[in-house]
């Protein structure tokens, strides 16, 4: 499917704050209906133009589509990519099940996500359509009240999920995995190509959001932690291939508050510092933010938040 920014969902002459919003309900609500229709989006600008990726790359970020901005001289093998993965599921809904001492961050709200009615941590997530690359990562915590002396702690995932054929299946996978109270042990054991993933993801997700000082502060707490653990082999090529995406994130965020600064805006504040009132202004900061960026740097924060352990190295 083509689609031409023009008429209703225009962003070429948006005169408003209210203009905004109503451009940006629109893709949200293409998006919606493209998710209920188990419809992929993949959002393709060319290369020396402008297309307000910020605003349309909501359509693919939704659905799981491709967000890349091409050489027009490379557009055909371009397109081959996007249509080389085949969907294998549509309505691909996951949650996860913890343990009532271990809690969920939620990604999107970065705050603890909800417990079920046994007081164990769960957290659901619409996914949409899958291929072969698609990967789900979450991350979790100790609670400080954990009762000592556990040997192990039950994990389930619960998928739900519609067959090309239209039939409707659940599958539930539940393991016990075994707890040590060794911090040096747990870096050691750690799976550095999910950590990577998941931190790549989750700081790109908070600069979307227009929370520049949080992303970089996550960007570089968990740069510590890869750091640490990365001793064998193995975790040494995963921190090589992660410390690119590390570095990237860092560039642009740089740039994007140079050109604030240069413009004379004032978007970045001390969140320690801020009270009830200040989280609002905020709000309208972040917003000024994701409204002025431009394509190259929404293109790589949808490209980390989207990326793959397939597509980790590339």
């Amino acid at each position: 499917m083509f689609c031409i920014d023009v008429g209703v969902g225009s962003l070429d002459e948006l005169k408003s704050e209210n203009d905004r919003h109503a451009a940006e309900k629109f893709y949200s609500d293409v998006a919606d209906l493209a998710l209920l229709n188990g419809t992929t989006i993949a959002i393709i600008s060319i290369k020396g133009d402008s297309c307000r990726l910020e605003e349309l790359g909501v359509l693919a970020d939704r659905t799981n589509g491709d967000v890349d901005i091409v050489d027009p001289l490379n557009i055909t093998k371009n397109f081959a990519s996007i249509l080389s993965l085949p969907v294998l599921a549509t309505h691909v809904n996951v949650k996860l099940l913890v343990h009532k001492g271990l809690f969920l961050r939620d990604e999107n709200e970065e705050v603890e996500a909800s417990k079920d009615v046994e007081g164990r941590g769960s957290l659901e997530r619409d996914i949409g359509n899958v291929t072969a690359e698609s990967e789900v990562t979450f991350e979790y915590g100790v609670r400080d009240n954990v009762e000592e002396g556990l040997k192990s702690l039950p994990f389930q995932m619960q998928i739900r999920y519609q067959k090309l054929n239209g039939m409707k299946c659940i599958r539930i996978i539940s393991q016990a995995q075994l707890v040590t109270y060794d911090d040096e042990e747990a870096e050691r054991e750690a799976d550095l190509d999910i950590v990577g993933l998941n931190a790549a993801r989750n700081a790109a997700r908070l600069a979307q959001q227009g929370d520049y000082g949080q992303a970089r502060l996550y960007n570089m707490e968990q740069a510590d932690l890869m750091r640490r653990a990365a001793r064998t082999e193995s975790q040494m090529t995963s921190l090589n291939a992660w410390a690119p995406q590390q570095m990237a994130l860092e560039s642009h965020l740089n740039s994007e508050t140079v050109q604030e600064l240069n413009e004379g805006l004032v978007l970045e504040t001390d969140d320690a510092e801020s009270g009830a009132g200040e989280k609002g202004l905020n709000q309208e900061r972040f917003a000024t933010r994701k409204a002025r960026r431009n394509d190259s740097t929404a293109n790589a924060l949808y490209q980390m938040v989207s990326k793959s352990a397939k597509k980790y190295t590339k």
